[in-house]
């Protein structure tokens, strides 16, 4: 019986310094879980067990997009080295994790066209270098990251630099709809946003998302007048907080954001597609000493209550009395929750087998003392489903679209978080050694 059937958990030999392994060994060593409860909700670190994996078995990589949206305003010299720091840490952790991600940086107020996409090696852009995500699966012809923009985690350096940091933009930070123009003007073309893969976007600032509402001097309630009013952006504040307004405006357009961000990635309206989650790094409070004194900070609410508007939760973190890693440390804990949701459905084959002959083992947490032999049935077994065109991955979310032979997974045989499976069987027509 021949045996079809890849690891493909750790595609790479590590290419990292020693130095560098020590923070992924750190890295690697956490798993992580929800903290529920009422009001915001942050995210535990807890140990996680290492398994064994079951020589053969694979499980398929989920998909990730994510894009970091760096504030580009005055104030946040104060904050550059320690994000191009934390975020080259974040990108190794991804690495790590075995995800098949994308990444990149944009910067906050202004568009910049993407010069770096960081891509994993399962990525088919890879081209002679890439690492199938799965048995039988073949190379993209389209929708590819250029070569001149494709780069490794390790490699990755487009973040902003102290160049791209001023205060032209006075009191306006229109942030929700500089990304949104990012994601609709600047991403065709460059393979950077895939329909099949969570998009993550990654707010980094210390002011307020300004876009599409009304602005008025916090003193009279009036629009500014003059641009010395715009530059003193301490005066400047939505026109819903003043008077006896409500936030119809600011909830009205929070919403739009949410409904053009949603349909930004969807083919048509009845496309299933992975949603688009957010989270933003900003400050908590007004303050005129984020950091240090004399650094002017603004309540950045707004990203927050988008951050709650697409995740149902946010990240409790203040830039100006935290460090950076713990706000990078609770996204990763946060996509370590989703991975370890993951439920596959289907298991590829390199090749159409006879039916007869399939035999299919699940290793519980990819364990090899924890083997399971599922049997032929379509309540808690498996089915053959022919040849397939559809989303191996179908929760928490649809991800990783296969075009292949394949094994469909029903019930509790479907595999969850860290399980692995193998098949076994002979190509269809095949005949036994020896048989006349």
């Amino acid at each position: 019986m021949e045996t079809k059937t890849i690891k493909n958990r750790k595609p790479t030999k590590s290419r990292y310094s020693p130095k560098k392994l020590l923070v992924l060994i750190a890295l690697i060593s956490s798993l992580l879980i929800v903290t529920l409860g009422c009001g915001e909700q942050g995210f535990k670190v807890t140990p996680s067990t290492t398994f064994q994996k079951a020589p053969g078995s694979f499980s398929i990589p989920p998909k990730i997009d994510i894009l970091l949206a760096e504030d580009n305003t005055g104030s946040m010299f104060e904050f550059y080295d320690s994000i191009n720091y934390q975020f080259p840490r974040f990108l190794t952790d991804l690495d790590s994790k075995g995800w098949d991600y994308h990444f990149a940086v944009t910067p906050l107020t202004t568009t910049r066209p993407f010069s770096q996409i960081a891509a994993s090696f399962f990525d088919p852009s890879w081209g002679s270098q890439w690492t199938p995500p799965f048995p039988g699966a073949s190379l993209q012809t389209g929708g590819l990251i250029p070569t001149s923009k494709l780069t490794t985690a390790k490699d990755f350096s487009n973040f902003l630099s102290m160049g791209d940091i001023s205060n032209i933009s006075g009191g306006r930070e229109p942030g929700l709809e500089t990304i949104y123009q990012t994601l609709t003007t600047l991403t065709p073309g460059t393979g950077f946003v895939r329909n099949d893969a969570l998009l993550v976007i990654v707010v980094v600032g210390n002011g307020k998302d300004t876009s599409n509402v009304n602005l008025c001097n916090r003193q009279t309630g009036a629009p500014p007048q003059t641009d010395l009013e715009w530059r003193t952006a301490e005066y400047i504040d939505y026109c819903e907080t003043t008077g006896l307004q409500i936030y119809q405006n600011y909830n009205s357009s929070l919403i739009d954001y949410q409904n053009k961000y949603i349909n930004f990635k969807k083919l048509n309206p009845s496309d299933t597609t992975a949603p688009i989650k957010f989270f933003a790094g900003v400050a908590k409070n007004n303050t005129s000493s984020c950091k240090k004194d004399g650094v002017s900070a603004f309540a950045g609410q707004r990203y927050k209550d988008f951050e709650r508007t697409l995740n149902n939760k946010t990240i409790d973190f203040d830039i100006c009395t935290q460090e950076l890693n713990t706000f990078t440390d609770a996204i990763a804990s946060y996509l370590n929750i989703v991975k370890l949701q993951i439920r596959q459905k289907y298991v590829p084959l390199t090749f159409e087998p006879e039916v007869s002959s399939i035999k299919v083992t699940k290793y519980i947490g990819g364990d090899v003392n924890q083997a399971i032999e599922i049997s032929k049935n379509e309540t808690n077994g498996w089915s053959y489903a022919g040849f397939i065109n559809d989303y191996a991955i179908d929760y928490p979310f649809p991800s990783t679209k296969i075009s292949a032979f394949a094994i469909e997974l029903h019930g509790s045989a479907r595999l969850f978080g860290e399980d692995t499976a193998k098949v076994e069987s002979k190509p269809k027509g095949a005949r036994d050694s020896g048989a006349p």
